[in-house]
C-alpha cells in the first residue's frame, strides 16, 4: 500500500511538472529540430540538452541527442542517449518513433562492428551482432502487420538485416527463411532472390552427411537414391529463384548494394552454373533424340 503510495505521489508530481514545463519544451524540441533540418548540429544539441534538462522523463530530447552523436560519427555516445530514449519509450507518442529508435539502436551497433572489425576479439563481434539482432527483433515486435504501409518498410528492413547477420554467422536456414519474409514484403526483393539461389547453388555442391545417410539408410535408400533426390530438388529451387531474380525490378538504391564485390562474385557463380545447367539439359536432350532416333530406324 506504501508503495502505490508513493507511485501516486510521484505521477502527480510530475503531471505538475510535465503541465507547467510542456510548451516550453516542444518550443525547444521543435527549436533543435529546425536547427537539425538546416544541419546546424551544435546548435541544435544545445536545444535537445536543455530539453533534457526541463523533462528527463520524455525520450524525444534523448533521441535526437543520440541521433546527433551518430551523424558525427561518435557511436559510443550515440548509444548512451540512444539508450536512454529506450528506457522512456513508452513515452513516445507514435509507434514509428519507437521502431525509428531500435533501427538506430541497430545501426549503431552495425557501425561498432564496422568500425572495429579486425581489433577486437571474434567473440566481442559476436556480441555486438547478437545485440543488433535483439533491436531488429523489436521492431518485428511492433509492426505487428508485415503488409500494413505504416509497417511494411520496417519489417522488411528489419527481416534483411537479420537475413545478411545469419548469412555472416553462418547460419544457412535462418538466413533464407528473413530472405523469403523481406521478398514477400518487396524489400530488396532481387538481394534476396540472389542469395535464395545461391543457398541453393550451395547447397548442391555439398556433399551428403554421415548423419544423413544413417538416417536415410534406416529408411531403406541408399547413398546414391538420396543424392539424386537432394540435387534434383535443389536444382529445381534454384532455377525458380534464379529465375525470379532475373525478373525482379531493381531500384537505383539497391543496384548499389548489388554492385559490391561479393555479391557481384555470386551472381557471376549463379550465371556460370546456370549456363551449366542449360548445357547439361540440352545434351541430355539431345541423347534422348539420337537415342529415339535410333529406335525409330
Amino acid at each position: 500500500m506504501k508503495m502505490i503510495k508513493i507511485a501516486i505521489l510521484s505521477l502527480t508530481l510530475n503531471l505538475i511538472f510535465l503541465h507547467g514545463n510542456i510548451s516550453e519544451y516542444r518550443l525547444l524540441i521543435s527549436r533543435g529540430n529546425n536547427y537539425l533540418d538546416k544541419n546546424e548540429l551544435s546548435e541544435a544539441l544545445v536545444c535537445y540538452e536543455k530539453a533534457v534538462k526541463l523533462y528527463p522523463l520524455a525520450p524525444e530530447a534523448y533521441y535526437q541527442i543520440g541521433f546527433i552523436h551518430m551523424r558525427k560519427k561518435y557511436y559510443n555516445m550515440a548509444l548512451k542517449y540512444f539508450l536512454q530514449a529506450e528506457k522512456h519509450s513508452s513515452n513516445f507518442l507514435f509507434k514509428e518513433k519507437k521502431m525509428d529508435l531500435y533501427m538506430n539502436l541497430a545501426a549503431v551497433y552495425r557501425k561498432k562492428i564496422l568500425a572495429a572489425s579486425g581489433s577486437p576479439s571474434s567473440g566481442k563481434l559476436k556480441h555486438i551482432s547478437e545485440k543488433e539482432a535483439v533491436y531488429l527483433h523489436k521492431i518485428l515486435q511492433v509492426a505487428t502487420n508485415y503488409q500494413a504501409p505504416f509497417y511494411r518498410d520496417y519489417a522488411g528492413k528489419a527481416f534483411f538485416l537479420l537475413a545478411l547477420i545469419n548469412n555472416k554467422n553462418k547460419h544457412p536456414v535462418k538466413s533464407l527463411n528473413y530472405f523469403s519474409n523481406a521478398a514477400a514484403i518487396g524489400y530488396y526483393r532481387k538481394t534476396c532472390y540472389l542469395y535464395i539461389a545461391h543457398y541453393y547453388f550451395v547447397n548442391n555442391q555439398e556433399k551428403i552427411t554421415r548423419e544423413n545417410l544413417a538416417f536415410y539408410r534406416a529408411q531403406g535408400k541408399t547413398a546414391a537414391e538420396l543424392k539424386k533426390i537432394k540435387v534434383k530438388n535443389k536444382t529445381n529451387y534454384f532455377r525458380y529463384y534464379y529465375t525470379k531474380f532475373n525478373q525482379a525490378p531493381c531500384p537505383e538504391t539497391e543496384k548499389r548494394f548489388l554492385q559490391k564485390e561479393r555479391r557481384r562474385e555470386m551472381i557471376e557463380q549463379l550465371n556460370r552454373y546456370s549456363r551449366e545447367l542449360h548445357m547439361d539439359r540440352t545434351s541430355k536432350r539431345n541423347k534422348r533424340i539420337e537415342e529415339y532416333t535410333n529406335e525409330e530406324h
